[in-house]
């Protein structure tokens, strides 16, 4: 039979328990604070030294232009339904970036419709390049109608840079916009990368809502700063989108349908063909579902939230 342990053997067993209480302690602190400090410094500390360095040292900003050098010449007039409610959904056309093609080929048909858009453009990086629209032809889409949100001044990923850069970004791509005399209401994130500090930044800029690059239907109980589309791209089906229209005007909702490049030769993920515009198109017709700016749908979210209280 052996023998219960002797005092100095408790004694030691006791000490040795109690030490190993104490690191488990320390080290559940330790290791929850360091999360906490890495989740801050994520928010809003400078990014990594490459995003950085991207974002320090970039190509000189493009001028923007004198707008009493331009004169407008509108295509058309188009104009944004103004529903009262959600009772028959909404339907907004949002185009990013600035591409030509949208331009030169969705605009007409959606002018030929008489349906209001808006345009997200990317402020000093874009506009008169290759591939993308000129001042002109955004000035020429304002006086026909449509909207122009700011969608940054250089198209960066807001999540990788500090806030202070994010900022400039956010505010400053609505201040070079309002400058040219545009109203700028809303904001695109590009490439939809956002988080609660950069949503809080434009918030406090000053615009009504934003758009993010989730895919779902929007109603009054969305964040108005974190806005769902439906994307049209390359590999975007018919039965996508008619099934995103027909939920939207069942369950009395919004779909933003997001578009890029159209029609295309680049194999760009997102050039889009424009038969799938013009059927797109044609449904909306049928169907008689209003179609809005993001402007005008943020204030029907708005209006339904508040006659709902």
């Amino acid at each position: 039979m052996n023998s219960p342990p002797k005092s100095g053997t408790l004694f030691v067993l006791s000490i040795l328990l109690f030490a190993m209480a104490v690191f488990a302690v320390f080290a559940y602190y330790y290791f929850s604070t360091a999360r906490t400090v890495n989740a801050i410094e994520v928010l809003s500390s400078p990014a990594s030294p490459a995003s950085t360095l991207a974002f320090a040292s970039p190509k000189p900003l493009d001028p923007l232009p004198d707008p009493k050098s331009i004169t407008p010449a509108p295509r058309a007039q188009v104009s944004s339904a103004h529903p009262k409610d959600l009772s028959h959904g909404m339907l907004s056309f949002n185009f990013d970036d600035g591409f030509v093609s949208a331009y030169n080929v969705a605009f007409p048909m959606l002018e030929q419709a008489g349906f209001a858009s808006t345009e997200y453009i990317i402020t000093r990086a874009a506009i008169g390049h290759s591939q993308y629209m000129t001042w002109q032809d955004v000035f020429n889409l304002a006086a026909e109608g449509n909207e122009i949100g700011a969608h940054t001044r250089t198209h960066v990923q807001l999540t990788t840079v500090s806030l202070q850069a994010a900022e400039n970004e956010i505010l400053g791509s609505k201040q070079d916009l309002e400058s040219l005399g545009f109203h700028i209401t809303t904001f695109a994130y590009p490439q939809g990368y956002f988080n609660a500090g950069i949503e809080s930044i434009v918030e406090q800029a000053g615009f009504k809502g934003a758009r993010i690059t989730q895919p779902l239907l929007n109603d009054p109980s969305s964040d108005l700063f974190a806005l769902k589309r439906q994307r049209i791209e390359m590999d975007t089906t018919w039965p996508e989108i008619k099934t995103a229209i027909d939920q939207a005007i069942a369950q009395h909702k919004w779909v933003i349908l997001v578009m890029h490049r159209i029609d295309e030769s680049s194999a760009d993920q997102v050039n889009a063909p424009s038969s799938l515009l013009a059927q797109t198109i044609d449904y909306v017709k049928q169907t008689g579902i209003p179609v809005v700016t993001n402007d005008v749908g943020i204030d029907v979210l708005k209006s339904a939230t508040s006659a709902k209280q």
